[in-house]
């Protein structure tokens, strides 16, 4: 299958690009000016779109004299809980403590909801990670927003914008001022590819994210031919191009860029384009499909499933996986290569069982080289593990997608476990044991259920083992997880019995 881009820029024959702010406050809630003259302001600076967005008060356009400015119906919701935009309002929507229920309320009357600042604050913690993954349906983010910059926290959102990306979700970027104070004006906006000058034609490309977010450059020309993308904005100084999880795949001086995205192992990239001192601008994410990024995806989306067994006597950890019990496990031997995403070139297997107070997870290694096996470390508790032939394994009870137990076990038999994150929790007694013979290695991993919440866990939890192969200087996983480990988005499945 021929690659190609999935591009949210409309470019009809009339295309329009429009500059606007959404996130504005006058004196209707917090704002320092009155709506008429904050309106007059914008319009002065040249601005084609304008909302005002007072707290919890939906303040109608109407007799506003917008001087042929198009002025969006909205409010930002605040009481209660985390911040969002209302865009296209029709009516006002009760703040209630249940967000989803507020963004499902939008939509159900053909608005859209942006999510005001997740960064805001000193915990930089406005919308946790957690949270932004736990809603749905809502248009996207602010990933730029204005008064932020003078503010505790980070005023960019593009860290949590590429998680979200990484994890599937379809969730647009948007710049705003978040005005309140009179000289914020034109410190971050959302310029849109629109179908026509009209509100209608700006919301619409606000939903299909045909638009971009700017703090002073500004892009002319946004083109997808078969798997090259091209950007042209005159007045940038250089561009950058960004994968899953915000790694930089290519940078070049200058303010156009053309960029073949046939072999980029990622199911998007979008562009960073940089001007004079700290102005930029910021393109959508563009859909990669056909080949190598159509084959990731559906590895990603194929999470393998290992099936425990249960049994109703406690097991030795000696590392033998060979006898009755541990042959009536499941065995999975779904390992790729992490550079190359097809199977890797020796076999890992995986099983679990699980006892009346543990479970234990067996790992087999199969391995040509044993005498080049590295097995540096030689004391349980040392984070360096994952430098030694061994294994790193990755358990969510519950398949929270929130929280996981981190464990590490070398070829020798020593091991590291971490919460991830660690939030002061102690890890779990893990025991261990290893042995080796002239084909491979063994390891066995035995996990306290109590010290893991089994009781409230239920019986599906995410699961991930990942191989590091030091003699030949490879990775191989059970899941396919991209570049990192840690991403429990991604987790296979363990279903407990």
């Amino acid at each position: 299958m021929p690659v190609s881009i999935e591009s949210p820029y409309y470019d009809g024959p009339d295309a329009l690009w429009l500059r606007g702010n959404l996130h504005t406050h006058t004196t209707r809630s917090d704002g320092s000016l009155p709506p008429q003259e904050t309106v007059d302001r914008y319009k002065a600076a040249g601005y084609d779109f304008l909302m005002l967005s007072d707290h919890d008060t939906l303040g109608p356009p109407a007799g506003l004299d917008a001087g042929g400015m198009l002025l969006i119906p909205g409010n930002e919701i605040s009481a209660g809980g985390s911040h969002m935009l209302h865009v296209g309002a029709k009516s006002r929507i009760e703040p209630c403590a249940d967000r989803q229920q507020v963004i499902d309320a939008i939509n159900a009357e053909g608005g859209l909801a942006i999510l005001c600042h997740p960064n805001w604050q000193s915990h930089y913690n406005h919308y946790t990670y957690e949270q932004l993954i736990d809603l749905d349906n809502y248009a996207g983010i602010e990933i730029l927003n204005g008064t932020c910059m003078r503010l505790q926290g980070e005023a960019r959102a593009t860290d949590k914008w590429d998680r979200l990306l990484a994890a599937g979700r379809k969730v647009w970027g948007y710049g705003t001022d978040d005005r309140h104070k009179e000289w914020e004006l034109a410190l971050a906006w959302t310029v849109v590819r629109a179908k026509g000058r009209s509100v209608e034609s700006v919301v619409d490309a606000l939903k299909a994210g045909s638009c971009y977010v700017s703090n002073g450059v500004a892009i002319e020309q946004i083109r997808c031919t078969g798997s090259t993308l091209h950007v042209y904005a005159p007045t940038a100084q250089g561009m950058a191009v960004f994968g899953e999880c915000g790694a930089r795949l290519h940078y070049q001086l200058g303010n156009e860029i053309y960029f073949d995205v046939a072999e980029v192992p990622a199911g998007y990239v979008r562009v960073e384009c940089y001007g004079r001192a700290n102005e930029m601008a910021w393109t959508q994410p563009f859909v990669i499909r056909g080949g190598k990024a159509d084959r990731l995806r559906q590895l990603s989306e194929d999470r393998p499933v290992l099936r425990a067994a249960r049994t109703a006597d406690e097991v030795d950890v000696t590392g033998r996986l060979d006898d009755a019990t541990w042959q009536q496990a499941e065995s999975s031997t779904r390992f790729l290569d992490m550079a190359t995403a097809w199977p890797a070139s020796v076999e890992t297997s995986l099983r679990c069982l699980v006892t009346p107070t543990h479970l234990h997870l067996g790992i087999r290694c199969n391995e040509p080289h044993m005498d080049r096996l590295r097995t540096s470390v030689t004391a349980d508790g040392d984070p360096n593990l994952w430098n030694d032939d061994g294994v790193e394994l990755f358990i969510d009870p519950g398949a929270s997608r929130k929280r996981y137990l981190h464990v590490m076990v070398s070829a020798a038999g020593y091991a590291f476990a971490t919460w991830m994150p660690p939030q002061g929790s102690a890890s779990p007694d893990v025991r261990v044991a290893a042995v080796r013979d002239a084909d491979g290695y063994s390891l066995q991993v035995a996990l306290p259920l109590s010290q893991l919440g089994a009781e409230s866990a239920g019986q599906e939890w995410g699961l991930h083992a990942c191989r590091n192969r030091k003699t030949e200087s490879a990775t191989c996983m059970w899941a396919w997880v991209g570049t990192s480990n840690h991403a429990p988005w991604n987790f296979g499945r363990l279903i407990l019995p």
